[in-house]
């Protein structure tokens, strides 16, 4: 150590002191602290880096422990006396927090003149005796003693604990009340009669209440993991914390302590109501804490579902707030990425339902974590989390309500909940003896079919994106991931595979489990063989007609297109711009809508605004080719205004479509391989057809400035050429046309479907849905309200065409002109 004496010296004249060191009885620590003060002279309450940067914190670091503990005791004594002002006050709290930061061994009388420090701090804050642990040098003072462990303590540290305690009682702030039990555990008692969250704290309240209610054993784990979980204030476990949860789980055992975790978790994550927003900052660190402490145990589904409903729980917006719990959604990830199987079914539920940008990043975050940490690639762990939801092959699972069977079961893409009565027959609604008498259960049925009607349209995009991947799969691994699954059976079943080995290509169908090809005849592999998903962009167009043909005569419906999917090949324009497709430019999308359909689809996009943009485009990133592809866009500029009130644009313009490589490089597009271009350039055109202003049937009423500058692009989309989505539903419609009850009055043209009425003929363009009136061209204004879908009487043998359904809902509507009451259809049809 450097020589005291040099020290000595330089405070030989006493302007360093605040008291006589012959007060502490240690010269020492007196001339340290003195030297210290004088340097930080002048700069009120001084930073723990201002302190460190002083000449004489390289004596107190470098001393012995004994004396470090002594200028510990000696700066928190002098902060207490009344005589002290706030600058000295900072300054020697700062010190004294510094010097215990590091562990140090406390001898009884160390603890007891610290505690005397502590006391006599809180006797001059306020009325009473007042403490709280967000001052630094009380949390400082408690982690100290907390460090020792269980030690034999004098009456007078007894007595001054107490003194402690009664002062964070008085105090009733948030983080005194935490502190209580702190004390408590160094007493070595543990009493519960002080709550630890406020009385507004609805969420740690109800964490708390339910502690007494749990079985004997599992109560005393829970409160011991509570308090524990109080002080979970950092972003990321510390160690101690872990090694803290580590020591419960070996006292209480595992299964106890996972019992009393899920139980407090299910508890504080109560529905959002008027009340019950945004969690408590308290609260929230407590539910962090759990989480963690949930890390240290041997994980059960059980527990693996407490932590992971605080994900899509702590990422729920409350109503004019914000984010419900961004420190539980953080916890609970950090913890279901380290608890294995359980937990990363958990992370595969969390990735189908969060929304957010910023939560989709977090979430795809935990996912690779636990992806490397079971040694799989995401790809696979994405396949092998997909819960089964205790549902039958087919997504069917039953429930015995009293008299009655309840059966959660899935119907065109959506699971919802039918009862059967006694007699077998499904009843229309729900009866009142089941709602009066099985309440709890019948909400926990319809929760369920919520669940799996959120999880069936996550896995079918995820599905749908091996399109683009050339995944193959061992038939055995490909049949447990897929055709057997409960869950994920229902989007593979009527799809088209394909078995692929020595024996060549052989596609096939499964719909009842059974493999077929195209003339229904049986499908076999070998051991050797391989099972893929099949693609019509890589084979004949003789075969995707045969395909069609049998989808559409064994009444199936594909979860999205497949054997009807459009196809997007390179253009002789696209071979000379060579790096870039034009295809889809010039068009005009409405921006908010744009945004959330190309993130729905797996694209980033930040919406564009009055303002500088660090990015003007939207990317997919193609990982598994190593690629990237950007659509950029712009506004149109020659629109005047067209932003809302927080400036961002309300509409965008669309241009090229380019790939490059992960290192930035462009790529030529006859390199893309060949699905991949075509799947690319469908998103594009999806992202056109559901967003551009030419599929807006009120576009003619916005207003005459909207209508001059871009009314020549609304009409030349909505009647104008087909798009590649709209030739695959003329094709449809050449089909099934004959077999509905319109086929006598409706007939197909080059671009549109025409409907012979009472009153007027009606062409419906294929692409846009929109409706001109003969004889004259006049425009008629329809609009389909949210839930409007196809009529009963049309199977359509896939899912996600919603023009299609609209268009054909028009049809149907306008083959009966005379019998349309809504004013606003009859007023445009009879007006000559």
């Amino acid at each position: 150590m450097r020589s005291l004496d040099r020290w000595r010296r330089r405070s030989s004249d006493g302007t360093g002191r605040t008291g006589d060191p012959g007060d502490s009885g240690d010269s020492e620590a007196c001339d340290l602290i003195a030297v210290v003060m004088r340097q930080v002279d002048g700069r009120g309450w001084p930073s723990a880096e201002q302190v460190r940067a002083t000449e004489a914190w390289d004596a107190i670091r470098d001393a012995p422990g004994e004396v470090r503990v002594s200028v510990a005791i000696e700066a928190f004594t002098r902060a207490a006396p009344p005589a002290t002002d706030s600058r000295e006050e900072g300054a020697l709290v700062v010190i004294g927090q510094e010097v215990l930061r590091k562990r140090v061994a406390l001898t009884a009388d160390d603890r007891v003149a610290l505690l005397s420090a502590l006391v006599a701090y809180a006797g001059r804050h306020g009325s009473g005796c007042r403490l709280d642990p967000s001052w630094d040098h009380t949390r400082t003072v408690l982690r100290a003693l907390e460090r020792g462990g269980e030690v034999d303590r004098l009456p007078a540290e007894h007595e001054l604990l107490q003194r402690v305690r009664a002062a964070l009682v008085e105090t009733d702030t948030a983080t005194a009340r935490r502190a209580v039990p702190r004390v408590d555990a160094i007493l070595g008692v543990t009493t519960g009669d002080v709550a630890i969250f406020a009385e507004q704290d609805w969420c740690g309240r109800a964490m708390e209440g339910c502690v007494p209610d749990l079985p004997g054993e599992v109560s005393g784990a829970a409160t011991a993991a509570l308090q524990l979980a109080t002080r979970a204030s950092s972003a990321r476990p510390p160690q101690p914390f872990l090694d803290r949860a580590a020591e419960l789980a070996r006292t209480h055992g595992d299964d106890t302590l996972a019992r009393a975790v899920a139980a407090m978790l299910r508890a504080g994550a109560l529905p959002v109501t008027a009340e019950r927003g945004v969690v408590d900052p308290a609260s929230g660190d407590a539910v962090r804490g759990l989480c963690w402490t949930a890390a240290t145990v041997t994980p059960t589904p059980e527990l693996a579902a407490a932590v992971g409903a605080w994900v899509t729980g702590g990422w729920t917006k409350a109503p004019g707030v914000g984010v419900r719990c961004r420190k539980g959604a953080g916890g609970a990830l950090w913890a279901l990425a380290r608890l294995g199987d359980a937990g990363a079914v958990e992370l595969g539920r969390a990735r189908a339902l969060v929304r957010q940008p910023q939560a989709v990043k977090e979430v795809d975050a935990a996912i690779d974590l636990a992806a490397d940490g079971l040694g799989i690639p995401r790809e696979e762990f994405e396949e092998r989390v997909v819960p089964t939801y205790g549902l039958d092959v087919g997504a069917v699972r039953t429930a015995p309500l009293g008299d009655y069977l309840a059966t959660v079961g899935v119907e065109r893409g959506k699971a919802a909940v039918s009862v059967v009565g006694p007699d077998g027959r499904v009843r229309k609604s729900v009866p009142a003896a089941v709602r009066r008498d099985h309440a709890g259960e019948l909400a926990d049925l319809r929760a369920l079919a919520k669940d799996v009607s959120t999880m069936l349209v996550a896995q079918r995009l995820r599905i749908e994106r091996l399109l683009m991947e050339e995944r193959s799969w061992e038939p055995q691994v490909w049949r447990q991931r897929y055709l057997d699954h409960p869950l994920v059976s229902v989007l593979a079943r009527p799809l088209v595979w394909q078995v692929v080995g020595p024996r060549g290509r052989r596609p096939f169908v499964a719909p009842d489990g059974t493999f077929v090809d195209v003339e229904g005849s049986p499908v076999s592999w070998d051991t050797d063989d391989r099972i893929e998903l099949w693609h019509p962009a890589t084979v004949s167009t003789s075969e995707v007609e045969a395909w069609r043909l049998r989808i559409e005569g064994l009444g199936v419906v594909q979860p999205f297109k497949q054997a009807h999917r459009e196809v997007y090949l390179l253009t002789e324009a696209e071979r000379s711009t060579d790096l870039y497709s034009n295809r889809f430019a010039g068009h005009i999308l409405r921006q908010h809508q744009f945004a959330a359909l190309a993130r729905a689809r797996g694209w980033t996009y930040a919406l564009q605004g009055a303002w500088d943009q660090p990015d003007d485009l939207a990317r997919l990133p193609l990982d598994r080719h190593d690629l990237s592809v950007g659509l950029w866009v712009d506004r149109p500029w020659d629109a005047e205004e067209d932003w809302n009130d927080h400036g961002i644009f309300t509409h965008v313009l669309t241009d090229q479509v380019r790939f490059s490589t992960l290192a930035g490089e462009d790529v030529h597009l006859a390199d893309i391989p060949v699905r991949v271009l075509s799947e690319v350039l469908r998103d594009v055109d999806l992202f056109v057809g559901v967003s551009s202003i030419g599929n807006d049937p009120t576009w003619q009423d916005s207003g005459d400035a909207r209508r001059r500058t871009w009314g020549d692009y609304w009409s030349s989309y909505s009647f104008g050429e087909l798009s590649a989505a709209a030739e695959v539903r003329r094709d449809l419609l050449a089909r099934i046309l004959p077999k509905l009850s319109i086929r006598d009055v409706a007939t197909l043209e080059e671009r549109f479907l025409v409907v012979q009425g009472s009153l007027r003929t009606y062409k419906i363009h294929l692409g846009s849905g929109n409706i001109l009136m003969e004889p004259n061209g006049e425009y008629l204004c329809i609009v389909p309200g949210r839930g409007d879908a196809e009529p009963r009487e049309i199977m359509l043998p896939f899912d996600g065409d919603r023009t299609l359904s609209i268009l054909l809902s028009k049809a149907l509507l306008l083959a009966h002109d005379r019998s349309i009451t809504d004013e606003t259809i009859t007023s445009q049809i009879t007006r000559r």
